[in-house]
């Protein structure tokens, strides 16, 4: 049993498989061990360049996060103190508190809402990507910034409404669509932020997994190709 002589000398069904296709099979093994180098090489250069993509995506939105955002926030609260002026002494208490919950709601609008256009904008940048983003979720965030700058001509048109006579219930009422507004747009904004981060972290967790298993895969397979290709090369020698 220790004359490696045996092993091809056999006449075993196997054996005679193999003495008779021995070129075929030491072909075989060859062609395993190239297609798993080209293979390999190939779909982890994919894998990597996808993981790269996604990771370079997710820390552009981070750096541009904000970003302008205190520029913003600053031109927009001077914007609301130039069309401030001091209103006249307003005794009617239902309408100064109307008035004073109405420019509240704009300032909210100004300090923490309307800045949010130029995150809408990298929101966008960084749906496109990550991949496998939702239908629903690339359409709310594709429509954030429009639907920011909806709310900027409306303030922009209360700042001048505001200078005129309106009741109580008037202020109230437009008071009302601006919160409506503002919440609306924060809350789809926090959603979409947290969904994307989710799915581009979720994106890079599976091809780390992927990366891995075609490693490990690719190993096997190289393994397999070269005792093959060993068996067909032993199978040929002469008698």
């Amino acid at each position: 049993m220790n004359n490696p002589e045996l092993i091809w000398r056999s006449n075993t069904p196997i054996a005679d498989f193999l003495r008779k296709w021995h070129r075929v099979t030491a072909f075989l093994g060859a062609t395993i061990v190239l297609a798993t180098f080209l293979v390999k090489d190939e779909k982890r250069d994919s894998i990597k360049d996808e993981i790269e993509k996604v990771e370079n995506a997710r820390a552009t939105y981070l750096i541009r996060e904000g970003e302008g955002d205190s520029l913003v926030r600053m031109a927009n609260i001077q914007t609301a103190l130039e069309g401030s002026a001091a209103p006249p002494k307003i005794t009617d208490k239902e309408l100064r508190d109307a008035i004073e919950g109405f420019n509240r709601q704009l300032a909210w609008a100004w300090e923490r809402v309307l800045p949010k256009e130029t995150d809408a904008d990298n929101l966008v940048r960084f749906a496109n990507s990550v991949p496998d983003v939702p239908k629903d979720l690339k359409e709310q965030t594709a429509g954030l910034s429009e639907s920011v700058k909806t709310l900027a001509k409306r303030i922009d048109a209360d700042i001048v409404w505001r200078t005129n006579e309106h009741t109580a219930k008037d202020f109230s009422a437009e008071s009302e669509e601006i919160s409506k507004m503002n919440v609306t747009l924060e809350g789809k904004y926090d959603d979409s932020k947290i969904r994307l981060k989710e799915l581009a972290d979720s994106a890079i967790t599976t091809r780390e997994d992927q990366l891995r298993l075609w490693t490990h895969g690719s190993n096997i397979l190289f393994v397999l190709g070269w005792i093959v290709g060993l068996t067909g090369k032993t199978f040929g020698f002469e008698s």
